[in-house]
């Protein structure tokens, strides 16, 4: 029986481990896990909040309508059991921030390369909520999409459709 419990607690021991070095790298590399206020704007000036469920492999939503000026404050409510990026910005930013974020996963980063210095991108921990407060230029076409490798693939990503 103590044989058992050793083998069991060995396990446990490995998979915490695992997941804080996990925790480690992402907070390394720009991103927090958890709750997370990051603004391009200051939350007084949101004009409403647009709340976006991520579950594992797909938003709520694909399509979020705004006006050009407009601010607003998401909510991203992480309702799966992996972790999600929610990323704002155009076809090129996602492409480019589906690259760092393969190379951060990879370990071929030293976790210094991957900021989210621009405040368009958050990460979110299952069962956690992290905003993002972002106001809309005019005549931008943008996206929203998690990067972390293979979710933009199969299907984690939407657009914006801007309102005159």
């Amino acid at each position: 029986m103590n044989s058992k419990i050793y083998r069991y607690n060995a396990l446990l021991g490995a998979a915490v481990a695992s997941l804080l070095s996990f925790e480690a790298a992402l907070a390394g590399a720009g991103h927090t896990a958890g709750s997370h206020h990051t603004t391009a704007t200051s939350d007084a000036d949101a004009i409403r909040t647009i709340e976006v469920i991520a579950r594992d492999n797909e938003f709520s939503t694909d399509e979020i309508q705004v006006s050009p000026g407009e601010t607003v404050r998401f909510l991203i409510r992480n309702e799966g059991e992996l972790d999600h990026d929610f990323t704002i910005g155009d076809a090129d930013t996602q492409t480019a921030h589906r690259a760092e974020m393969q190379a951060m996963m990879s370990g071929a980063s030293d976790g210094h390369a991957h900021k989210h210095q621009a405040q368009n991108a958050v990460m979110v921990a299952p069962g956690e909520t992290t905003e993002l407060v972002w106001t809309f230029g005019e005549g931008e076409s943008l996206e929203f999409g998690c990067n972390i490798p293979g979710h933009f693939e199969s299907g984690m990503r939407g657009k914006f459709e801007l309102q005159s």
